[in-house]
């Protein structure tokens, strides 16, 4: 993936650098604790998942695990704010998990696929609704937020187009944070005349601005406490 170009080695330079005190400490350090008393709390096939056996942790992966810090610590949603997901693959359905444990108020699922619509449901969802030619998303996102538009958007696909459906659906003062990988040479179209009138924010987002020796421990805690639904993202399994 990261010889693929499609983040260029700045991009590369940057992952590495989110990851780097890692290095400087024992992943399972960072992960559980220096406390032997605690780490009997979270069961032994979900640990060596962490590390990379076959449990939801495997399944789920770092980026998995840091999206909810998408929303977090790049999208700054406050408790009540109203959220719109574009994709709800498995990046797009711990967004709408991170929406949900950050309380946002409305959380507006999009995709094509009915069965990831009903999986984003679970997740946290509060509305749902199904892109196509026919849909006029941004208008139901409307008709959803009382005319406003939605606080932040999400964009989890990589498409340049989603990302001017995300703008159309965000509100004045609103934020859109856009997530999915695009191909190095794709343009996103956006109409220049709303930057003056509109205070709209456009921002990128990697590995959800995440410091990994702080923000996984809580996760992890998360988990122990049952809030964070991990296992539920794992449809299959398979043995080497």
């Amino acid at each position: 993936w990261l010889s693929s170009g499609a983040i260029g080695p700045m991009g590369v330079v940057a992952v590495l650098q989110s990851w780097d005190e890692l290095t400087e400490r024992d992943f399972a350090e960072v992960v559980l604790g220096t406390d032997p008393d605690t780490w009997s709390t979270i069961p032994v096939d979900q640990v060596t998942g962490m590390a990379g056996g076959y449990s939801s942790w495997a399944a789920v992966g770092a980026d998995r695990i840091l999206v909810h810090y998408q929303v977090f610590n790049r999208g700054r949603g406050e408790p009540g704010s109203s959220v719109v997901v574009i994709g709800c693959g498995g990046v797009g359905l711990n967004v709408v998990q991170g929406a949900a444990l950050a309380s946002a108020g409305t959380i507006i699922a999009v995709d094509l696929h009915d069965d990831k619509l009903a999986m984003a449901q679970r997740f946290g969802a509060t509305h749902l609704l199904q892109n196509g030619a026919d849909a006029d998303v941004p208008e139901q996102v409307m008709e959803l937020t009382d005319g406003e538009g939605a606080n932040y958007v999400f964009e989890v696909v990589g498409v340049p187009e989603l990302v001017r459906l995300g703008w159309d659906c965000h509100r004045v003062d609103g934020t859109l944070v856009a997530i999915g990988v695009h191909p190095s040479d794709s343009e996103v179209a956006l109409p220049a005349g709303q930057f003056a009138t509109t205070e709209k924010t456009l921002m990128s987002c990697l590995y959800g601005t995440s410091r990994p020796t702080k923000d996984i421990p809580l996760l992890v805690e998360m988990f122990r406490q049952g809030r964070l639904q991990l296992d539920e993202l794992v449809t299959h399994q398979f043995a080497l």
